[in-house]
């Protein structure tokens, strides 16, 4: 697996200059895994004129050498891709060029992440890939898998949990594993700085009331800041309009409001609120409950609930 977050390649010359960055990226990955017989990439060799020579030369080289592995490289914050070719610094070329060596060498992969689907997108030249790839939705863990996150992060974990505990936990972020992980992992600093520095005696075990505590606590906002505003800022950005003031008007009510509620409070025609609904339902901010919409995450809305009372 090659981790090419497009926020840390941050902005490139050309197109030659991010196929180099994701060559070296591809090389030093490979080496670390112990694939051997590769020649290193050399900048000299990623022309302006023709740049994919010496990446289709490198794929070659892999395609020897990766004894049967594939390789799959994962573009995270995927959509800067097309900012950077909005700013004319990269060429709508280079997505059929990819579309071509997932043709030509089936176990190259590239998994395209971001805030939007490739659907989203405004732009025709993503279409070449509409037809050669699979949109994986990836959304929440189920319950089942939400609490094996839970009590069993890692096999070496040895601490228990109340049942009470992991329900709360699991209400509080309907299966988000990212907000899952933090609130486990401030329930251990908490613990540790109990136990460690303050020499308090307490059993290896979770209760309600140490989910309850951390999520009270000023640092956990802070540490699960970069969700909200993901989540928030997405909704700002994204069409239809109106998802933002959608949030807003549902964040005092953690039973949910129906539609015709939502458009007599928001003094807009339903349709308007249908298609801002839909988004938000699509990007797993909120969900339909018999007649009723409300948020997906309890925690996201209790954080709405806050800025809004702020």
């Amino acid at each position: 697996i090659v981790d090419f977050n497009m926020q840390r390649v941050g902005l490139v010359r050309n197109d030659a200059y991010l196929l180099y960055y994701l060559a070296i990226t591809m090389y030093d990955t490979c080496r670390q895994a112990g694939v051997t017989g590769l020649e290193k990439p050399k900048e000299a060799d990623f022309s302006d004129a023709m740049p994919t020579l010496a990446f289709n030369r490198l794929l070659g080289d892999l395609d020897r050498a990766r004894d049967g592995r594939r390789l799959i490289v994962t573009v995270d914050e995927f959509e800067k891709i097309e900012d950077q070719i909005d700013a004319g610094r990269l060429t709508p070329d280079l997505i059929d060029f990819w579309r071509g060596t997932f043709m030509t060498f089936p176990w190259f992969v590239m998994a395209f992440a971001g805030l939007y689907t490739l659907e989203e997108r405004r732009h025709d030249y993503w279409n070449p890939l509409f037809g050669s790839v699979e949109a994986v939705r990836v959304s929440f863990l189920s319950r089942a898998a939400a609490r094996q996150l839970i009590v069993q992060p890692n096999p070496d974990f040895d601490i228990d949990y109340d049942e009470d505990a992991i329900t709360a936990i699991i209400d509080l972020t309907n299966g988000q594993p990212s907000l899952i992980q933090r609130i486990g992992t401030n329930l251990i600093a908490r613990f540790n700085e109990q136990v460690f520095e303050a020499g308090i005696e307490r059993a290896r075990r979770f209760s309600l009331a140490d989910v309850q505590a951390v999520i009270a606590a000023p640092t956990f906002e802070r540490d699960v800041q970069a969700y909200f505003d993901g989540v928030w800022g997405q909704a700002e950005r994204s069409t239809p309009p109106g998802q933002t003031a959608i949030m807003i008007a549902l964040a005092p009510y953690p039973e949910g409001r129906s539609l015709s509620a939502l458009a007599a409070h928001l003094h807009l025609p339903e349709e308007e609120i249908s298609a801002a609904l839909a988004t938000l339902q699509r990007h797993d901010v909120v969900i339909q409950k018999d007649a009723c919409y409300g948020y997906t995450v309890e925690l996201m809305r209790r954080w709405v609930l806050r800025q809004v009372k702020r």
